[in-house]
């Protein structure tokens, strides 16, 4: 376990890393250039003024913001060492919880986050559209490492937005061709109740007829579903194996 949590720390730290830089060459043009103050150095962060980005996640049950959390400091921790990037200021970060998606919890978070200075966010997971229609009012920065709502893929909308996460619309494509590479035309879904992998069952019914594949039947698991409590999966399995050709897991179980 300690070594599945060093691995997604440090795979979390890579990517907060690349993301932290991203903001942080986005962020740059709209701040003034301030003349160095006689006597500091480069790594002297009280002479310099603070630029402050909210790392937006969800820290309740067993959710992704509590293995991932960690890698934030660190990444902002490098900007911060390396004097070509933001040669006249200091990155912080402020720390809020997103709540329960589709809810209001996160503008919430977002809005007290802003009030602490924040001017751009890293986040939310699953759940963004709302929040990133936010961020493009404010005209705000927001990186999601995790959301694949479909709606915000439209940049006329919602202008400030980016992440690293595929839409739900173009991971059903990859299914649909991997589908079709093994000639299973007839499956059964299980699926979490996420918002992120509800999507993704949706885009799925969407273009499964289209390609011949029939969806004979849906499965439902919590979202917060673990694989070591595994005999709901089980015992979907047992029931339905006989009618379909194979089992597709519409979900990323931890």
């Amino acid at each position: 376990m300690l070594n599945l949590a060093f691995r997604i720390l440090s795979s979390m730290t890579f990517l907060f890393r690349w993301l932290v830089l991203c903001l942080s060459v986005t962020i740059r043009p709209l701040w003034p250039t301030y003349p160095p103050v006689l006597g500091a150095t480069a790594s002297d962060a009280s002479t310099k003024p603070n630029i402050t980005i909210g790392f937006l996640s969800s820290f309740t049950g067993s959710r992704t913001g509590k293995l991932i959390a960690g890698a934030i400091p660190l990444a902002v921790e490098d900007v911060n060492r390396n004097p070509e990037l933001l040669p006249n200021h200091t990155l912080q970060f402020v720390v809020g919880e997103s709540g329960d998606p589709n809810t209001a919890d996160a503008i919430r978070e977002m809005t007290n986050m802003r009030e602490k200075g924040a001017v751009a966010f890293i986040g939310p997971d699953d759940s963004c559209a709302a929040e990133a229609l936010v961020a493009a009012a404010w005209d705000f920065p927001m990186i999601s490492y995790k959301c694949s709502d479909r709606k915000v893929s439209d940049k006329k909308i919602y202008t400030t937005f980016a992440r690293t996460f595929p839409p739900s619309s173009k991971e059903s494509k990859s299914v649909i061709s991997l589908l079709k590479h093994f000639k299973w035309t007839k499956i059964i879904l299980v699926v979490s109740k996420k918002p992120s992998d509800i999507q993704m069952e949706e885009a799925l019914n969407g273009v499964a007829a289209e390609h011949g594949v029939i969806i004979t039947e849906t499965h439902y698991i919590p979202g917060d579903y673990l694989t070591k409590n595994n005999e709901t999966i089980k015992e979907i399995i047992k029931q339905t194996y006989k009618k379909t050709r194979g089992e597709m897991l519409a979900s990323y179980i931890s």
